[in-house]
């Protein structure tokens, strides 16, 4: 798995949680969850992007 494979996972991973938490309106509990799961997908694409992981810079 490159580092671009891990990027495009949490990316992909991210709006899936974002598109099922727009489905599950009745239930606040869990779209609260899947935003925040979706959130940590994005700042660890982010991280793997820009972070000392690959020598980027934080």
């Amino acid at each position: 798995m490159t580092r671009d494979d891990m990027i495009a996972r949490e990316v992909e991973n991210a709006a899936l949680y974002e598109r099922e938490a727009k489905r599950r309106t009745k239930n606040p509990a869990l779209v609260e969850e899947l935003r925040a799961w979706a959130k940590a997908s994005r700042i660890r694409a982010e991280r793997l992007r820009a972070g000392p992981l690959f020598g980027g810079k934080e």
